[in-house]
């Protein structure tokens, strides 16, 4: 066996030694690929030499013959030293391709000996560059695509593939030898001119199966170059693989031979690529003119994606047709206008109305998006608990004259031992005395205007008239009794989720764990700031206002009517496969997205190691639970490995923190509010040796560890994950952290019997708890969501409808 990456796995390769028993086995003796090589490499050398011609009427000389054929043979030589690379190689057959394709395209369809030389010294730099290491063939990768999904047309994917390739090769051909800025520029304005705006709608089969893969062609070559830089060679290029390039034409039904694209979902697995599939995928539709939002739930990614590809749209000068998004974001799009010139939402128009300031002219979105494109990024993130079934709260909090008076006059008067009432009291006896310095404005506003707002009331959005007078007693009542329960109890609902940022403003936590200046609940964020700040209140720091304002219901947008929008819905995951039945029902039924892909790894297997029986741990007690996690992750870190350990939430992350950092020689801490800088470095930190990154769940989807020489050579990263993830894809995710690409890595998941959920009723439980138990009890309880989840939703589509209608009654 050959002692290299795959040894142990299926893809385990082995040098054959003794040779005749070995072709005893065979009729006839299997290829011997570096022969094989070497034989049509000669036979290509012979075929220059004794070339005439370039083509009719193009003579070749003897001198270009002979300089042209020196060339080909120190090209080929350059590249005898890669040979032994073959064991590395998930598939033979792209093996033998990468050593002798580019040179016999090169001798069979150069055209004169200027194109010659530029495309066999574009050949000759390749082999000096990184090269993507057992890439398929794409026979192999189709292959393996056919075992994996059903109604797929091979045959025409592989002929747009095919086209794909050609175009692609001839576009890098041609540009070698030119500046890095005249290759973009040569792509841009002589090759993507011509391309057409035809709606997604009218794309005709020829359109899909030879102009599609033609124009994602001089993408990836435009892409190439600009990560690529200098390099210049179709063998190291950082290129699309060929199962991104399959994706791209799939989703966008390069094999289906109606008339149009259909909605689409296609599974790429983690660290293969998404990010670019979808780039690729949005500038197409960009340039053939559409509108693309380009969707994440993580507003880290979204920002890490625009940035990170942010040159290409700007070459292709499609960067105002395509946006990236969070949920939130697509949400509040759907509830502001762009009237003249400005952004109007419905937050500026209930804050002007409260504040009774004139209203600018608005009109409500006349839903006028047939040419949109939804791009949706980890799309299996859109159904979980966090989004499906629930809805954006917009909300607007209009600064009210002499309100800061007032407050403070409350958390004073909380501060002062009284009861609850006499602070009731006391406050409204101050509204209406002298010493309230503010009191004529603070009047003014109280004259009775009536106004129509929106408001939940025992879970159902309403529409509700108040008068100024009645509004600001309804929500005194609410400030006293916040700023009661924060002096009086000691909730962590009410106390934990708060803290002051460097310059002193009030954040608060929000659903993801990261502490936001924009998340708001009730008041507990104006007496929190007064409890965390004792002194020295400031309403208005940066624009945050820290007290002084009410905080107004403008409604709820579902976010499960948002995809509705759309009339093509395109998204990638990388845990399609294990969606429940209440999201698979959904995909094909709400969003009547009836196509999917599930596309095979680049590497033909993983190398993550995980055990069920032996790498799942259950303690008793939280401490014993902890020091079980610090013994694990001692041992690793003592074979010169690097562990990430992920925790359900920072209090748990932090109490580790605290006990046994000391214990190692290098501990990061990684959560959602690491600053920028910090977070950068601590993720490529995170694969050295000897280092343990301390990380919160929601680092465990999209973050791109990896693993230095050191680790790799040791087994790779190992992670612990510390909590059971009620939703397997969640799990699935955190495993992807590490063993990623084609590297090594392990996993463990390590528990206490105190943070497991109730056990359902039907889910057998024996001595002890296994990972196959709580897996099927995990199993079941999601199949018990659905009925709950439908109510959800409805009543969410109710709260939806009841907004958009209160909207336009503002364009009346």
């Amino acid at each position: 066996m050959i002692d290299n990456k795959w040894k142990n796995s299926d893809n385990a390769t082995y040098r054959v030694i003794k040779i005749e028993e070995f072709l005893n086995f065979f009729d006839s003796p299997p290829n011997h690929y570096v022969i094989d090589i070497i034989d049509k490499l000669l036979s290509t050398i012979m075929i220059q030499m004794n070339r005439k011609d370039w083509g009719p009427n193009q003579d070749l000389s003897e001198t270009d013959q002979v300089a042209t054929t020196s060339s080909l043979i120190s090209a080929i030589r350059s590249t005898l030293i890669y040979l032994d690379e073959q064991p590395d190689y998930v598939s033979f057959d792209r093996f033998l391709e990468e050593r002798v394709n580019p040179f016999v395209s090169v001798v069979e369809n150069s055209t004169n000996y200027s194109e010659f030389f530029s495309r066999i010294s574009l050949i000759k730099e390749s082999f000096w560059y990184i090269r993507k290491q057992n890439e398929m063939s794409i026979d192999y990768a189709l292959e393996m695509f056919d075992n994996l999904n059903e109604n797929v047309d091979k045959n025409l994917l592989q002929k747009s593939y095919d086209i794909y390739c050609d175009r692609f090769d001839k576009i890098m051909a041609i540009t070698m030898g030119k500046q890095h800025t005249e290759k973009i520029s040569f792509i841009t304005q002589k090759k993507l001119k011509s391309v057409q705006q035809i709606h997604f709608k009218h794309w005709s089969q020829r359109f899909k199966q030879h102009t599609l893969p033609t124009i994602l062609a001089k993408l990836a070559a435009i892409w190439s170059i600009q990560v690529s830089k200098d390099v210049s060679s179709t063998v190291g290029f950082f290129k699309p693989h060929c199962i991104q390039v399959l994706c791209v034409l799939r989703m966008l039904s390069a094999d289906q031979i109606k008339v149009g694209v259909e909605k689409h979902f296609a599974q790429v697995l983690t660290g293969q690529g998404k990010s670019l599939v979808l780039a690729l995928t949005a500038a197409i539709l960009a340039l053939t003119g559409h509108k693309v939002d380009l969707v994440c739930y993580n507003t880290y990614l979204v920002q890490k994606d625009e940035t990170e590809f942010e040159d290409f749209f700007k070459t292709l000068k499609v960067n105002e047709n395509i946006e990236y998004k969070t949920f939130d974001n697509m949400a509040n799009t759907l509830i502001t206008s762009d009237i003249n010139g400005e952004r109007v939402g419905l937050r500026e128009l209930v804050n002007n109305m409260i504040l009774g300031k004139p209203q600018p002219p608005f009109m409500t979105k006349d839903n006028g998006m047939e040419n949109s494109v939804l791009l949706i990024d980890e799309a299996d993130v859109f159904f979980t608990e966090d989004f499906y079934g629930k809805s954006y709260e917009p909300a607007v909090f209009p600064v009210i004259p002499g309100l800061t008076t007032i407050q403070e006059y409350i958390w004073n008067a909380i501060n002062s031992n009284l009861s609850l009432a006499d602070v009731q009291r006391r406050t409204q006896e101050f509204m209406d005395s002298d010493a309230f310095e503010n009191r004529a404005e603070f009047n003014q506003f109280r004259t009775d205007k009536m106004k129509e707002l929106l408001e939940t009331i025992d879970g159902n959005l309403t529409r509700k008239t108040y008068t100024n007078k009645t509004l600001l007693n309804k929500h005194l009542q609410r400030m006293i009794t916040c700023a009661w329960e924060v002096k009086h109890t000691h909730s962590a609902s009410v106390l934990s989720g708060f803290k002051l940022s460097d310059n002193k403003t009030i954040c608060m936590k929000d659903e993801t764990g990261e502490f936001s200046h924009t998340c708001f609940c009730n008041y507990y964020l104006v007496f929190n700031y007064m409890r965390l700040k004792e002194t020295n209140f400031v309403a208005e720091i940066e624009d945050v206002q820290n007290f002084g304002y009410l905080n107004i219901e403008c409604g709820a947008i579902s976010y499960a009517l948002l995809p509705l929008n759309y009339p093509l819905i395109l998204g990638v995951s990388g845990t399609l496969t294990d969606l429940n039945f209440h999201e698979k029902f959904a995909i094909e039924n709400l969003y009547k997205i009836k196509q999917s892909s599930v596309m095979p790894s680049f590497f033909g297997c993983s190398n993550m190691c995980f055990n069920e029986e032996e790498d799942f741990h259950c303690s008793y007690a939280v401490d014993e639970w902890l020091n079980q996690v610090y013994r694990h992750t001692y041992t690793k870190i003592a074979k010169n490995r690097a562990v990430i350990i992920f925790f359900e939430d920072d209090e748990k992350l932090e109490k580790f923190r605290k006990e046994y950092s000391t214990q190692f020689d290098r501990v990061n801490v990684l959560t959602v509010n690491t600053k920028g800088t910090e977070r950068d470095q601590f993720i490529n930190e995170a694969g050295v040796a000897k280092t343990v990154t301390l990380a919160s769940r929601r680092m465990g989807r999209g973050v791109d560890f990896k693993s230095s020489v050191t680790v790799e050579k040791n087994g790779g990263v190992h992670v612990i994950q510390t909590f059971l993830s009620s939703d397997v894809k969640e799990e699935i995710q955190i495993k992807g952290r590490t063993a990623r690409k084609d590297n090594k890595g392990s996993y463990e998941l390590i528990v206490c019997e105190c943070d497991l959920p109730v056990m359902e009723a039907e889910t057998p439980l024996f001595l002890n708890y296994t990972y196959k138990i709580l897996d099927n009890d995990r199993k079941n309880k999601s199949l018990k969501t659905n009925e709950k989840l439908a109510a959800k939703i409805k009543q969410a589509q109710k709260d939806h409808e009841l907004t958009m209608e209160y909207m336009k009654s503002f364009s009346k």
